[in-house]
This record gives structure tokens, C-alpha cells and sequence, in this order.
């Protein structure tokens, strides 16, 4: 039994573990920096207090820019999504939170169709994928023989949208419920 003063990591939810760790590692580094940083080549690590007051890791660049370091994303999370008539009319398979960016884990997408389409999975709100250059996830050839299934991962972080973005989905040929995806993700 530990004692009452102790850390006990079986007593919180693993969302307060995460922040737990986060903390005791800002509270670590912010010891063993220097003051002016982390020197990496010209560029720097550096701790500083963000708008709420906080500490946080910034990645400070040579012209002066900084972006802030995240610690941790969201644990993995997954959607199911099957397509409807009409599937050539763009649809939102996923929706973050808001603020939050959307990073794809996997995807995977299987079809009952006999008709060859097209599978078009991308970021935004676009008509198509081709719409917004740069937002695509998965481009695929659907067809239920012989390519019933197309599955991609990405196991250290793929794709990810700007944020508020949404993930999208159509389809070539309208085919209506006859296609199914499961889509893993974080939140960032």
C-alpha cells in the first residue's frame, strides 16, 4: 500500500496520468534548461509561460519564429462510417473537437460493391478530393472483386488537417450503402 504522500498511478483515469507526466516533464525540463535554451544547431528549445499562464516547451527558430511543442496527442480513437445514396455527394466522416486538429492513425475501407469507383477520403469541406491540393488521405480503386479492401497505417502519426477540418469521403459512382471504412486517429 503506498504511502498517502505517494504518487499512485492506479488511482487516476489515464487522461490524468498523461497530464500528470506532461507536467512533471515541463517542471524537469524547465530545471535543466539554461536560461537563454536548448541549443539544437541555430535554432533552440526554450520554456517560457504561454497565454494562460502555464509553462510550455517552445521550438524557437533561427528567424525569431517559435511554435509550441506538444507532449502528448489524445489516446486513439475510431470512427465507422458507411456511405449513403447519394455517395458521389461529398460526406463528413469525422468532425475534432473544436480547436483540435485531426491526425489519421489507419484507415481501412471495404466494399460489397461489383462496381468499379473510386474511393476519395480527404481533409475539408471540397466537393472532391481534387478540390483542395495538398488535403488528400486515401485515393483508392474500389471494386468488390478483386479489390475488396484497401487498409493503410501510419504508426507514428499520417495525415494531418489544419484545425476545426473535417475528414471527407465520396465516392466516383454512386453505390450507394455497399462501402464501410473504420478510421483511427488522435486529436491534437
Amino acid at each position: 500500500m503506498p504511502h498517502e504522500h505517494e504518487y499512485d498511478p492506479t488511482l487516476q483515469s489515464p487522461a490524468e496520468r498523461r497530464s500528470l507526466l506532461s507536467q512533471g516533464v515541463l517542471r524537469l525540463r524547465s530545471l535543466f534548461l539554461p536560461s537563454e535554451g536548448l541549443h539544437i544547431g541555430e535554432n533552440r528549445v526554450i520554456v517560457k509561460k504561454d497565454s494562460a499562464g502555464a509553462q510550455q516547451l517552445y521550438f524557437q527558430r533561427q528567424d525569431g519564429t517559435e511554435e509550441a511543442i506538444t507532449l502528448a496527442a489524445s489516446e486513439v480513437k475510431s470512427v465507422l462510417y458507411i456511405t449513403v445514396d447519394d455517395s458521389t455527394t461529398r460526406a463528413t466522416i469525422l468532425t475534432p473537437t473544436s480547436g483540435k486538429k485531426i491526425r489519421i492513425v489507419s484507415v481501412m475501407i471495404s466494399t460489397s460493391n461489383t462496381t468499379v469507383h473510386l474511393g476519395e477520403m480527404y481533409f475539408g469541406t471540397g466537393a472532391a478530393i481534387t478540390t483542395n491540393a495538398g488535403k488528400e488521405v486515401s485515393f483508392s480503386v474500389m471494386d468488390a472483386d478483386p479489390a475488396q479492401w484497401v487498409s493503410m497505417a501510419w504508426p507514428n502519426g499520417g495525415p494531418v488537417a489544419a484545425a476545426d477540418e473535417v475528414l471527407s469521403y465520396r465516392t466516383s459512382t454512386n453505390i450507394t450503402v455497399d462501402t464501410r471504412m473504420v478510421v483511427h486517429y488522435r486529436e491534437e
